[in-house]
């Protein structure tokens, strides 16, 4: 998957993707989803705003509002690395990276492509057949 750069700003609305090395799964069970959704939590404060959200065992989708500068670069770069060491520890046997690359990124041009993002991650654990594994929701803000 390759980063895809644009020029993130504050108050736009951004749908980011990344996956597992090798399509590799990246959630195991319910702590990491759990711990993943803690990170999210901590490292998002004034960075974005998470509006919509999908994880799966092999990737995940955002829907993010930028709120402070930098902010979905920060916030993407710290969440990732936090996670990578909370799973390498975790995981012993695996080595290297635990993410396929720098996330993939895009923003999002009007409503009419916001709702559909918004159905498509919302949608995207049944989509894969998983949803009773994958989680997804829609913050009520």
């Amino acid at each position: 998957m390759a980063y895809r750069m644009c020029k993130f700003r504050n108050r736009r609305f951004y749908h980011v993707v990344n996956r597992g090395k090798n399509k590799q799964k990246v959630f195991f069970d319910e702590e990491d989803y759990g711990k993943f959704g803690e990170l999210v939590g901590r490292f998002g404060k004034g960075r974005v705003e998470v509006v919509a959200y999908a994880l799966l065992p092999n990737h995940y989708h955002f829907l993010l509002k930028q709120v402070g500068v930098d902010g979905v670069q920060k916030f993407m770069m710290i969440l990732q690395s936090t996670y990578s060491c909370h799973l390498g520890r975790k995981v012993v046997s695996r080595k290297g990276r635990i993410f396929e690359g720098n996330f993939y990124a895009s923003l999002i041009e009007g409503d009419k492509h916001f709702y559909n993002v918004l159905d498509y991650i919302v949608r995207n654990p049944a989509r894969h057949k998983m949803s009773n594994l994958g989680l997804s929701g829609v913050s009520r803000k």
